[in-house]
């Protein structure tokens, strides 16, 4: 027998506020044909059981196109069960009151609910704030079934493992996380985050996908499957000592040299510079938007001189750094707006 456990799809996500508005509409769409391979690949694999570990819809407003697409690809596969555990960002959708929910889509409550296939048994329960005691006592699972229980929520805050330990469990499949993880829950079982189906933001880079888990006379395996349609990188790049544009382009294109095109990057610029480089930030963003699906350039790096040799400088430059440095700015606040006056002073386009 096979099973799906994936997670925090978040279908219908806003994206703009990482994305401009085309690239996001873009990525939208491609988030929701990543679900719906995910539902291929099942049909094709022989796979019994898809569980959805929460937050399978990014909130409560869902356009009527990811509506219609979901319920066909469940519709269109009924030899296919769907589990659906709400998350803590789907806890009110549309599914709640179906005039015609599809036979093969099944819910959790707030209390434990248990479905069987073949000697294997899922067992879930939606927390809140009302139950999150309780739950724990409350589980009682055959030690002569295959257990897999589905549960949404942060380790070691609403999900206390230890808690979990010795009760028979053979999987514990958790959504929330979006990021693959997985340990030992106990002698005899598991436990796993399927992390997010597809990255949205550079707060989820790095691989994503579902975990495939099969079960064969009594016996769990499982493997991670690499589903995502792009893949966001997030790469710290020092540029420390270097003077102009040109030789940090250089360093960015050397650390991301083994990157694809297709995928969305984020260069973080760390280091120390002098107070007289030439940095021109667009310029670096826009080369790598020529280069990759989606660039972005974020400097973080710090003066490799101390301020206060300019002091007693007369000049402008002087004085201007005397006016920041009796402020009662924080000091890192302070360096930043030093910076980023010595760059006007020097007629440097600034970001916006």
């Amino acid at each position: 027998m096979k099973i799906i456990h994936c997670g925090d799809l978040h279908l219908d996500s806003r994206m703009e506020s990482v994305l401009p508005k085309e690239k996001a509409k873009e990525r939208k769409n491609e988030i929701l044909s990543t679900f719906l391979r995910m539902v291929e690949y099942a049909r094709k694999n022989w796979v019994s059981v898809v569980m959805i570990a929460g937050d399978m819809f990014d909130t409560s407003k869902v356009s009527a196109k990811v509506r219609n697409a979901v319920l066909d690809a469940i519709r269109s596969n009924p030899g296919i069960t769907f589990l659906y555990l709400k998350g803590n960002h789907d806890t009110e959708n549309f599914m709640d009151n179906m005039p015609d929910k599809p036979d093969n889509l099944l819910f959790f409550g707030d209390v434990w609910t248990k479905y069987e296939f073949e000697d294997v048994v899922v067992s879930g329960v939606e927390l809140n704030s009302h139950n999150q005691d309780s739950i724990y006592d409350s589980l009682i699972l055959d030690s002569h079934r295959v257990n897999i229980v589905l549960l949404h929520g942060q380790e070691g805050q609403d999900i206390r493992l230890r808690e979990l330990k010795g009760r028979y469990i053979d999987y514990l499949a958790l959504g929330h996380v979006h990021s693959y993880k997985k340990g030992t829950l106990d002698e005899r079982g598991i436990y796993a985050y399927c992390g997010c189906l597809d990255g949205r933001g550079f707060d989820e880079c790095g691989e994503k996908g579902f975990i495939l888990l099969e079960i064969n006379t009594g016996k769990l395996s499982m493997q991670f499957v690499p589903m995502a349609s792009r893949t966001l990188y997030q790469r710290a790049v020092d540029v420390s000592n270097l003077e102009t544009t040109v030789s940090m382009l250089k360093k960015i294109e050397s650390a991301v040299s083994d990157i694809s095109e297709d995928s969305l990057v984020k260069v973080v610029l760390t280091g120390r510079i002098s107070m007289d480089a030439e940095k021109d930030i667009r310029y670096l963003e826009q080369c790598l938007l020529e280069r990759f699906y989606f660039g972005r350039v974020k400097d973080m790096t710090k003066l490799a001189v101390n301020i206060e040799e300019y002091q007693y400088d007369p000049t402008l430059k002087g004085e201007f750094i005397r006016l920041v440095l009796s402020s009662f700015l924080e000091e890192e606040t302070k360096e930043q707006v030093i910076l980023t006056g010595i760059r006007a002073l020097s007629g440097e386009e600034l970001d916006s």
